[in-house]
């Protein structure tokens, strides 16, 4: 069922009838986990939404943030022209970032893509995207909750399995009459000739 309702967020289709199974199976032992769920499922947000959507806001990230004066753009465009880095770490230029935001976002990984455009200048422009981007992280580790939980939780016992139609059941071991005695029980063999 956990991973019915995955499946379900990851298509953005409603929950359904899965809803009241989670609320059932879950709700008392994962009730966080289960509401922040069935929430992302009533306004859900996709991975190849989050995609269109960078790409969509991707110019406004690199710019200068709505609140910044003239002065203030000026030094931040100044201050980019020479950048002194360590060798092998990622470039922090805002094209660079939102490259980086845009691999994670094709390889599933919201999480990265979200860190990789908070650091961004213009990131009060992409405030809905980042919003949602929070959503659907926030409804995946709910997921992985609810999933663990299925695992660890004990589930009521099941029925025993029906025996195949036809097979006799066998008798316990007590219950199953004896062999009967031969019928020289009483006299000794006699010797062969």
């Amino acid at each position: 069922m956990a991973f019915a309702a995955r499946r379900a967020l990851d298509r953005g289709v409603a929950l359904g009838f899965l809803e009241a199974l989670l609320r059932q199976r879950f709700g008392d032992s994962q009730p966080q986990a289960v509401g922040m769920v069935i929430t992302a499922a009533r306004e859900p947000v996709t991975l190849q939404e989050l995609q269109d959507g960078l790409i969509q806001v991707g110019p406004q990230l690199i710019g200068a943030g709505p609140d910044q004066s003239w002065w203030g753009a000026f030094r931040s465009e100044l201050g980019s022209l020479i950048t002194v880095r360590r060798e092998g770490t990622p470039s922090p230029e805002p094209s660079e970032r939102l490259a980086r935001a845009q691999r994670w976002l094709e390889a599933g990984e919201v999480a990265p893509a979200l860190a990789e455009v908070l650091r961004m200048p213009g990131r009060e422009h992409g405030r809905d995207w980042v919003m949602k981007a929070r959503r659907f992280v926030m409804a995946r580790q709910a997921l992985d909750t609810i999933e663990t939980a299925a695992l660890l939780e004990p589930r009521v016992q099941a029925a025993p399995i029906a025996a195949a139609p036809g097979a006799a059941p066998a008798a316990p071991a007590a219950a199953r009459p004896r062999p009967a005695a031969p019928p020289s029980a009483g006299r000794r063999p006699s010797a062969p000739r």
